[in-house]
C-alpha cells in the first residue's frame, strides 16, 4: 500500500514546483485537496508555513487570507550580481566562497557544492591551506560562530583549529580554481565577474569577466546603486529588527529594491559597506547581521524576542500558539520529532512522549478552553504522526534526529535548572542567551529538514549533518557554561 504523503511533503512539493507567484487562498486549496482528511489543517497553518519559508517572499494582502508568496527561484533567475577578487585571490589563482553568493543561493546550500561555468568550461575545485585570520573578510556575513561551523563542515580536519582561539591556526578550506581564467583574462586587480543566476534552487551559475575599465565612468551609476540598496537595507532593518541575519537581510533588500540593482549589478556588497558610512556589519550572539554602524542591535534585543518570555492571552489558534502563550520552550515541530524519536524506539506511548516533552513543567494554561485546545492539537498531532509514520524511511532520519532531540532534552533540562532556581531573564548575560536561542533556532531547522524526503544516498549530505549537529552540540555546552558562570 503506497504511503500517504504528509502535510509537510505536499506543503514542501507546493513550493518548489510553483512556476509563478501564487495566493495564499489557491494554494490552500491546492494543498487541501491533495491531503487525507484526517491531516488537513487550518489556512492560518498553511501561511505560516509560507511566512517562514526561505523560499518564498510574501507581499501582505488588504484583504483576509489572499496574501501573495513569490518563489525565490522564480525572483533570483537571470539576476545579475558582481564578485571583486582580492589582490590575494588573484596572486593564488583562486577564489574564496565564504559568503561570495549570499543571498543568491539557498540559505542552507552549502557554498562549495555552487557549480559556475565561464565560456563552456565548469570552474574546477581546489583544496588551500590559509590562516583563519586571513580568511575572515570571505565570509564576515556569517559572523565568527557560523564561520566556524562552515570550515568544519567543508573539512572536518579543521575541527580543532575551528574551535581554538588562535586566528593563526590554519585550515584547510575548498575555493574556486581561477588561474586559468584569470590568466584567460589577463586579470588585473579591480577586475571583477559578472555572474547570472541560472538556477536559484540548484545553485548553477554562468560567469562573465568584467573588467576594470568598463566601470571606471560609473560614478553617478554606483552612487544611485548604493543609495538605493541602503534605502532598501535601512527599511529591512526597521521591519525585521535584529533577530535576523545578514543572508535574510540582503534577500529582503534585493526584494524590496528597484530591479535595475539585480539587472546592472555595478556594485557588490563588500563594496557597499565600504561606501556606506551607515551600515556596518554587527554581531548578534552567534550571527552576523547589517546594522547601523553607531548603535549597537543587542541594544535591540530582549528575552521576549528571543523566545524566553509571554504573556499569555488565552491564544487558541494552533498549538505553536499556545506553547508560546504558556511560555512552553518547544515548538509543534520540535514535538511532532519528539513523536517520531518514540516511533523510531520501537515505542508507541503517547504519555511517554508528553513526559518526555513537558516533564517537570506545570503547564500555566489561561482558562479551560485554552487547556482543551491544547490536548486536542497534541493529540491529533500524535495520531496524525502515528499514522503517516514510515520506519523503514526513517533510519537515517531517525538517528540523526535522536541526537538533535538529546541535545535538545540538555537545553531543556538546564532551563527547568533556571526555572527551579529563580534565575531572572535580566540577570543572566544577554549575549550567550541569544547565543542559545540561535542554537536552539538552527536545532529546529536541522529537524524539520529530516523527512522521507532526504537523499541518503548522497553520503556527503549526511556526512554534513553529523557535523553539524556535533558543532552544534559542542556550541550549546560552550554557551551553557559561560552562562553558568554568572549564576
Amino acid at each position: 500500500m503506497k504511503k500517504s504523503k504528509s502535510y509537510k511533503d505536499i506543503t514542501n512539493d507546493y513550493i518548489e514546483s510553483a512556476k509563478e507567484p501564487f495566493l495564499l487562498t489557491d494554494a490552500f486549496a491546492n494543498i487541501q485537496a491533495k491531503l487525507d482528511k484526517s491531516l488537513r489543517y487550518p489556512i492560518e497553518k498553511i501561511n505560516d508555513m509560507f511566512c517562514n519559508s526561505d523560499l518564498l517572499f510574501y507581499e501582505y494582502s488588504d484583504e483576509d487570507d489572499d496574501d501573495s508568496f513569490i518563489p525565490r527561484q522564480l525572483f533570483f533567475q537571470d539576476a545579475l550580481f558582481k564578485i571583486v577578487p582580492t589582490s590575494a585571490e588573484i596572486e593564488q589563482g583562486i577564489l574564496y566562497l565564504g559568503h561570495r553568493f549570499y543571498p543568491f543561493l539557498p540559505k542552507d546550500f552549502f557554498p562549495s557544492d555552487v557549480k559556475v561555468t565561464f565560456g563552456k568550461n565548469m570552474i574546477p575545485h581546489r583544496v588551500v591551506e590559509s590562516k583563519i585570520k586571513d580568511l575572515l573578510i570571505y565570509h564576515s556575513l556569517l559572523g565568527m560562530a557560523q564561520f566556524s561551523q562552515y570550515i568544519v563542515m567543508d573539512n572536518e580536519e579543521n575541527c580543532n583549529a575551528a574551535t581554538g582561539d588562535d586566528l593563526d591556526n590554519s585550515v584547510k578550506l575548498t575555493v574556486f580554481d581561477l588561474s586559468s581564467v584569470f590568466k584567460k583574462t589577463n586579470f588585473k586587480q579591480g577586475d571583477a565577474f559578472i555572474l547570472t543566476v541560472k538556477d536559484w534552487y540548484n545553485g548553477k551559475y554562468e560567469m562573465n569577466y568584467s573588467p576594470l575599465a568598463d566601470c571606471e565612468h560609473q560614478f553617478t551609476k554606483t552612487k544611485i546603486w548604493c543609495e538605493e540598496f541602503q534605502a532598501c537595507l535601512s527599511d529591512v532593518i526597521d521591519e525585521f529588527g535584529p533577530n535576523t541575519t545578514a543572508y535574510d537581510q540582503l534577500a529582503w533588500t534585493f526584494f524590496y529594491a528597484d530591479e535595475s540593482l539585480l539587472k546592472n549589478p555595478v556594485m557588490h556588497i563588500g563594496g557597499f559597506l565600504s561606501w556606506s558610512d551607515e551600515i556596518a556589519i554587527k554581531t548578534v550572539g552567534m550571527c552576523a547581521i547589517l546594522w547601523w554602524s553607531d548603535q549597537d542591535p543587542e541594544d535591540e534585543l530582549d528575552f521576549g524576542e528571543a523566545g524566553f518570555t509571554t504573556e499569555n492571552t488565552g491564544c487558541t489558534d494552533s498549538l505553536n500558539s499556545i506553547l508560546e502563550d504558556t511560555g512552553i520552550s518547544l515548538c509543534q515541530t520540535e514535538i511532532e520529532a519528539y513523536m517520531c524519536d518514540e516511533l523510531f524506539g520501537g515505542g508507541n506511548s503517547f504519555d511517554a512522549v508528553f513526559r518526555r516533552c513537558f516533564k517537570s513543567r506545570v503547564i500555566e494554561f489561561y482558562d479551560n478552553e485554552q487547556e482543551k485546545a491544547f490536548h486536542r492539537f497534541i493529540k491529533d498531532l500524535w495520531k496524525s504522526i502515528k499514522k503517516t509514520y514510515n520506519p523503514f524511511k526513517d533510519q537515517k532520519s531517525g538517528e540523526l534526529r535522536h541526537h538533535i532531540l538529546k541535545i535538545i532534552d540538555k537545553q531543556l533540562e538546564w532551563l527547568r535548572f533556571l526555572d527551579k532556581n529563580k534565575c531572572l531573564p535580566e540577570d543572566l548575560p544577554a549575549e550567550e542567551m541569544i547565543s542559545f536561542a540561535q542554537a536552539s533556532s538552527m536545532l529546529t531547522e536541522l529537524l524539520s529538514a529530516l523527512d522521507d524526503s532526504c537523499d541518503w544516498n548522497d553520503i556527503q549530505q549526511f556526512d554534513d549533518l553529523v557535523k553539524n549537529i556535533k558543532y552544534i552540540d559542542d556550541s550549546v555546552d560552550m554557551i551553557i557554561d559561560q552562562i553558568s558562570k554568572h549564576i
